[in-house]
């Protein structure tokens, strides 16, 4: 495995033999995690299931020791988001995760609902160094923001938004990279375009457009964006330097998700689950990385019989995955 960690070559043609025979056993460690450094919000909103994901556990802020006690185990490790079922500015401990993650060379950021990245918070987090900074923003609109995010205003949203670019400016910094994202919905999609015209306005680097996650809220079923789409797109012409994704059309006939064989999702206690989109170790429990060492688990019966499931079929998790 460390051969391969520090091997480009020998690495793409790991990575190409993954690609084309799925095997259960890997003999990469993944070089991407998302790591839920907490479990609390500040939002209860309307797509989310934290109230049910959270319901049984204690609420808990990863400290800078823990975080490191769990990425130091992934030894081809170059990027990690810090982000879960929560909102990781809640977390006091944030700045020292990032920080710590920079002196490792290692590529971190977040997404954030935006409403906590104002006034002296802003400067704590660029100091620490981020290199990605993700903020949602499904709607522009006041109304269908409020009905998503309840409690929320979207002008806050955008003021913090326009403020975290102009200290990034005023501080001559090429990073973080800061970007949108938003949820189709059916509430949102119509002014999917919109959202695309503000982060030109803001002077972010790039929107986002992604799918609904039904497999947390199966309530909320995923719309076809496929309408909206020539809008985002003529939307994104207007603006040639914003870099925007539309990530929420996906050709269901073809097996996309690479996730137990080249990332990991680690959640706030420290277990592992299959991806983002399983984020309940309830569900779906891959092992405890503060009992056992990632390298003995990444390829442990539990995460064997994933793969094989996942490769041959669909997961009853993964059936209505947007990404899938």
């Amino acid at each position: 495995m460390r051969l391969l960690d520090s091997q480009p070559r020998l690495r793409r043609l790991a990575e190409r033999f993954v690609d084309r025979h799925l095997p259960v056993v890997v003999l990469v460690s993944p070089t991407y995690a998302q790591i839920e450094i907490n479990n609390r919000c500040n939002l209860r909103c309307v797509m989310c299931a934290i109230s049910e994901l959270t319901a049984a556990r204690p609420l808990k802020n990863m400290t800078a020791p823990e975080f490191a006690a769990i990425a130091s185990q992934l030894p081809a490790l170059r990027r990690v988001d810090l982000q879960g079922i929560a909102e990781p500015l809640l977390n006091p401990n944030l700045e020292a995760i990032v920080a710590w993650c920079r002196a490792h060379d290692l590529e971190v950021g977040f997404v954030t609902n935006g409403l906590l990245l104002e006034g002296e918070r802003v400067a704590r987090v660029l100091d620490a160094r981020p290199t990605h900074i993700v903020v949602s923003l499904d709607s522009t609109d006041p109304e269908v923001y409020a009905g998503i995010r309840s409690g929320a205003k979207v002008a806050r949203v955008l003021a913090n938004v326009a403020g975290l670019v102009a200290e990034r400016a005023r501080r001559g910094a090429a990073a973080p990279h800061v970007s949108l994202m938003a949820i189709a919905m059916r509430d949102t999609v119509a002014g999917l375009a919109e959202v695309v015209r503000t982060g030109a306005r803001l002077g972010v680097d790039g929107v986002t457009i992604k799918g609904l996650n039904t497999a947390i809220n199966p309530a909320l079923e995923e719309l076809n964006v496929s309408t909206a789409v020539e809008a985002i797109r003529a939307a994104a012409a207007e603006s040639p330097r914003l870099g925007v994704t539309v990530a929420c059309e996906v050709d269901r006939s073809r097996l996309h998700c690479r996730w137990p064989w080249t990332a990991a999702y680690i959640t706030v206690e420290g277990r592992l689950t299959p991806c983002c989109n399983c984020p309940d170790a309830r569900v779906v429990d891959l092992g405890d990385l503060t009992a056992r060492p990632f390298t003995k688990l990444w390829n442990a019966p539990a995460y064997r019989a994933f793969r094989r499931a996942l490769a041959h079929g669909v997961p009853p998790v993964c059936a209505t995955c947007p990404d899938y």
